[in-house]
């Protein structure tokens, strides 16, 4: 069955609305099972922050594709339209969750038609969200705020409609045992100096490459702990957990996984400063930056590990978000 965008509801009986509602969602419920990546319901039950789990929060969970997941080039042409679908046949004000990657498509689809009053929820990729996307977005009269990864720092006009969302954790890694694993009991009593964890070097290789690069040299030898090998999941989460200071550069995108994972056995993440990169999340839980590697001495690394490192964990909880979310859509 090939699922068509109504034109408008504006001429339409009030039951013929009705009628389109159910029948367009039992449509969209029975060829979902066959053309895309459903999410797997452990991410209803999970409670840290990921791509996933900010999906199985928001209304679009029975009938968006997983996040990170190959789609094929049929569903990736479908789904746009499936999720503009479920929008323009919503009832009640919305939580959608868009995937990056889909987020242009369905845009197009809205355009500046009437929706119910929705939040937007954007992650799943490395993409930034610029400021000329924010613009694009805005034009859709539904929206009432956009939570996205990677967001660029919105015009002062817009901040109040646009909010940086954490990228958390890797979905695929992300099951009971994993959480129970960074949400477990640490030493309180920590490694001073700063631990630089293995890393992907292809992933934001220059900016990586030139951190190691520096401190590998003499003069850091007694400030930081170089991590050459790649470790297991739980190995590397108490690895983390010894050490006061986390050393977190951007991968492919400028925000990135290290960063919560730090923060979630009480580490302080240490990140690049960004003029471009909104830092309200980083603010929030007091995550400390640290200058690129160029700028970088022995000196201000070793004022820096002085300093304090305490963390505020509540971002990580995928219920602050929800909460967040929702409260844009209540009613006044």
């Amino acid at each position: 069955m090939r699922l068509t965008l109504a034109p408008s509801f504006g001429a339409r009986p009030a039951g013929c609305q009705v009628a389109l509602r159910v029948s367009c969602r039992r449509a969209i419920a029975s060829e979902a099972d066959t053309w895309m990546h459903q999410l797997s319901t452990r991410f209803r039950s999970l409670t840290l922050i990921a791509s996933a789990t900010y999906l199985a929060r928001s209304d679009f969970w029975r009938c968006a594709s997983r996040p990170w997941t190959k789609d094929s080039r049929a569903a990736a042409q479908r789904l746009p339209h499936t999720l503009a679908q479920e929008l323009l046949t919503a009832q009640q004000p919305t939580v959608a969750f868009v995937e990056t990657r889909y987020v242009e498509e369905f845009t197009k689809l809205i355009g500046t038609r009437a929706t119910v009053p929705f939040v937007l929820v954007t992650a799943g990729s490395d993409a930034p969200m610029t400021r000329t996307w924010q613009t694009r977005l805005l034009r859709m009269p539904g929206l009432r705020a956009c939570y996205a990864t990677n967001l660029h720092t919105p015009l002062d006009a817009h901040k109040d409609v646009f909010h940086p969302l954490p990228v958390g954790f890797y979905s695929m890694r992300l099951n009971a045992q994993n959480e129970a694993l960074l949400q477990g009991q640490f030493a309180s009593d920590r490694d001073c100096r700063l631990l630089v964890p293995w890393m992907r070097m292809k992933n934001g290789q220059k900016m990586r490459r030139g951190y190691w690069n520096v401190l590998e040299s003499e003069e850091y030898k007694d400030l930081v702990v170089l991590m050459k090998d790649r470790l297991a999941f739980p190995q590397y989460v108490e690895k983390l957990a010894r050490h006061r200071f986390v050393l977190s550069p951007p991968g492919k995108g400028f925000d990135c996984t290290r960063t919560w994972e730090a923060l979630a056995v009480g580490s302080m993440p240490l990140v690049a400063e960004s003029k471009t990169f909104d830092p309200r999340i980083y603010d929030a839980a007091r995550i400390r930056r640290i200058a690129g590697a160029a700028e970088l001495s022995a000196e201000t690394l070793a004022e820096i590990l002085r300093g304090p490192a305490a963390v505020d964990q509540r971002q990580l909880k995928v219920d602050y978000w929800a909460a967040r979310w929702r409260q844009h859509l209540l009613p006044g």
